[in-house]
């Protein structure tokens, strides 16, 4: 079982500590710190780009770091801070989570450009927990943030007292998918603590450039506009969906990059209007697929070439598109017209 406390469990208003315990801490037997990976993740209320426990999805070691903040004598108060701060706070009977929360940012703008007083790793995807033995104490936790082709993880820094109890932390219980079960009263020390590692997956963006070669160019037929569109899926749903548009004016290489596609996402790029008079130098330019990763831009190349037709260059001429002041609109099959998102290339 998990000791909590109950700030990691949004529980306002509890008692994080109290002053004293019934009985002395045995001095001679060993402390241990027991960080426990979470089961199950979910999507954060009202934000689907964010994952609570999303860890679970890392595979790769993640660093704990502890930073011991203060001493805890044998009766279990604690002695002098060993960084500078303030642990007044700990000398009232209750401290509440606004107080403990604090208390840890403080905690961590003093010691986080020190050395860690213990360091150890933890793999999500093969270990669900892992112990560390150290010295009596009150430690800050930090976890090193980590990124994924998909996902960065960030995580929730807090702090706790080595050896503890349930009474003296006004802790709970959880259970190992993080539900809060009946907890024992007693004041007995308990040398083994275990913390759960609270953690957010935010999903990672990438960019797309679309790269677009017009080889040849009949001035006397005015601008040419050519129509993309841009389609991305994760694990078969359609994550990402828009229309992007280059005009030319002469013979050139134009770029338009797309931005905020979910990293590791499947694209497929077409070319849905290959503007009037010019065609597409291979079937194969009909459309393009590649995978986008946020470390590095994807590219896809399209070419083009004057196809001897004596049609004026405009969007209009297209059955499913009109433009309307600026604003290119997809008409459906049912006559609707709808907006689209467009990206002027030049690059």
């Amino acid at each position: 079982m998990v000791l909590a406390l109950a700030a990691a469990v949004a529980v306002s208003g509890f008692s994080f500590y109290r002053a004293n315990a019934a009985s002395y801490i045995d001095e001679n037997k060993q402390c241990s710190i027991t960080v426990q990976i979470p089961t199950a993740c979910l999507y954060e209320e009202g934000n689907h780009t964010g994952i609570s426990d999303g860890i679970i999805m890392y595979d790769g070691d993640v660093t704990v770091n502890f930073y011991k903040i203060a001493e805890v004598e044998l009766n279990g108060s604690y002695g002098k801070a060993l960084a500078d701060v303030d642990l007044s706070v700990l000398n009232n009977k209750e401290v509440y989570a606004k107080q403990w929360e604090d208390l840890t940012n403080n905690a961590y703008k003093a010691v986080k450009n020190t050395k860690p007083t213990y360091t150890m790793t933890i793999n999500p995807s093969k270990e669900t927990k892992k112990s560390i033995d150290v010295d009596r104490g009150l430690y800050l936790y930090v976890c090193e943030d980590v990124s994924s082709e998909r996902y960065d993880f960030t995580f929730t820094k807090s702090m706790i007292s080595v050896p503890s109890s349930y009474l003296i932390q006004g802790a709970t219980k959880l259970d190992e998918n993080g539900n809060i079960i009946e907890a024992s009263n007693s004041d007995e020390w308990l040398y083994n603590v275990d913390v759960a590692i609270k953690s957010v997956a935010e999903q990672r963006l990438a960019n797309l450039q679309i790269n677009k070669t017009l080889k040849t160019f009949n001035k006397s037929l005015g601008n040419a506009a050519f129509v993309f569109d841009v389609t991305a899926k994760l694990d078969g749903n359609t994550v990402f969906s828009n229309v992007y548009t280059m005009n030319f004016a002469d013979a050139t290489t134009q770029s338009i990059k797309v931005e905020g596609i979910p990293a590791t996402a499947s694209v497929t790029v077409k070319e849905i209007y290959t503007g009037a008079s010019y065609t597409l130098q291979s079937d194969d330019d009909l459309s393009k697929e590649t995978v986008v990763y946020a470390d590095k831009d994807a590219s896809v190349d399209f070419s083009n070439d004057y196809d001897e037709r004596l049609e004026l260059g405009g969007i209009s001429v297209e059955n499913q598109f009109t433009m309307e002041d600026g604003k290119i609109y997809w008409i459906d099959e049912s006559g609707n017209k709808i907006e689209q998102k467009t990206v002027e290339g030049g690059n």
